[in-house]
Order: structure tokens, then sequence, then C-alpha cells
């Protein structure tokens, strides 16, 4: 089986567009929704799985622009490919600058729109998946460090666990000679995130 296909949210108040495109994604294999204006696309992302929005610009209403903008602000993970039939360099560069993931000028090609949803998504769940290894490792680092101190050494209002944490790590990486890949398996984090917490330690407050 191929990796799987994104959900699509098509905003567009050209109808026979959006069915055509509806119709399109779903005999690729791509969960498919279609919305005219503001509140039905609101609708969708509150009663839906949406991966990747393809959001026109010139929409009855609040504009694309707008909707952006308020998608990215409640979802600002959520990849919103912008399209537009008057492409104008400003226009591309406020999207962009508000958080689009990409501005395709019509008409486009389906391959091309296609390609582009498959990338926004790729690029979505990388990063989901960048954030959940964060966490992960916050936790297993704070797990470490909640087992490795008790008694006077626990969490007090006089020293926070950030403080035991960072205690912690030092004496870890001094007990391995200062060799962090050592230091970074006895911790359980990855050495990337080790560098980065020396590097942030060096940078002090």
């Amino acid at each position: 089986m191929g990796d799987p296909k994104a959900a699509v949210l098509i905003v567009d108040d050209e109808e026979k567009l959006c069915r055509f495109l509806r119709k399109e994604f779903e005999r690729d294999g791509y969960a498919a929704h279609v919305a005219h204006e503001h509140d039905g696309a609101l609708a969708v992302l509150a009663r839906e799985r949406v991966d990747v929005v393809l959001l026109d610009i010139a929409l009855p209403g609040p504009s694309g622009v707008d909707i952006l903008s308020e998608l990215k602000a409640a979802r600002p993970r959520l990849p919103v490919v912008m399209l537009t039939g008057n492409a104008s360099v400003e226009t591309a560069v406020k999207t962009m600058k508000l958080g689009a993931f990409d501005y395709l000028a019509k008409p486009y090609g389906l391959p091309e729109l296609k390609a582009l949803v498959d990338r926004a998504y790729a690029e979505s769940c990388r990063q989901a998946a960048a954030e959940k290894r964060r966490k992960d490792t916050a936790r297993r680092l704070e797990e470490a460090v909640r087992a490795a101190v008790s008694g006077d050494d626990a969490p007090s209002p006089s020293r926070s666990l950030a403080e035991l944490e960072k205690a912690h790590i030092l004496k870890v990486l001094a007990e391995q000679g200062g060799n962090r890949t050592q230091a970074a398996r006895v911790l359980g984090v990855d050495v990337k995130t080790l560098y980065n917490k020396l590097k942030d330690y060096q940078a002090g407050p």
C-alpha cells in the first residue's frame, strides 16, 4: 500500500469547479470536502478531518485572505494553499506572511495541484512527528530527572524542575567525561536535543 492520502478542503465559490476537483481528488484516493464561503468552510473544519485547505482568495463575504488569517490563528499548523485567478506579487507576499503554505495561480493543472497538496501534507506530517518526538523527549528527560532526585534535591519553591534538570544533565555529562553521545544515551535523549540543552545553558537566562 502507498502512503495515506490527505483529506482536502476545497473552498471556492465556483461550484462547478468544486464538484470537478472533489471528483478528481476522490478518484485518486483523497478525502475531499467542499465549501463556498467563510461559514461553510468553518463548518466543515469543525466536523471533518482536514489535512490541507485549498482556499480561493476571491470569495463572497470575508475574503480568502481573511479566512486564512482566521484559520492560522486557530490552527497554526494546518497547511493552506491559496488559489487565485488574479495573481499579484503583493497578494502572494501578504498570504505567505500570514502563513500560507503556498500560492497557486489559476489556471493550474491537476497534477500540479495534487503534487502541491501532497507536499503540504508531507510537511505537515513531518512537523507533527517532530513535535511528538520533542514532547516524548521532554517527558523522558523529566522522568529521568524525577527518578534521579529525591529528598533535599526534589523540586521546591527555591529550586525548580528546570534547575534540577540542568544539574542532572551536567552531572551525567561530567560522569561520561564530556562525551555527549554517551551522555545522551544515558539520559535517553538524542544527541541533538542534548546539544540544544547545553547551548541554552551557555546562553544563560
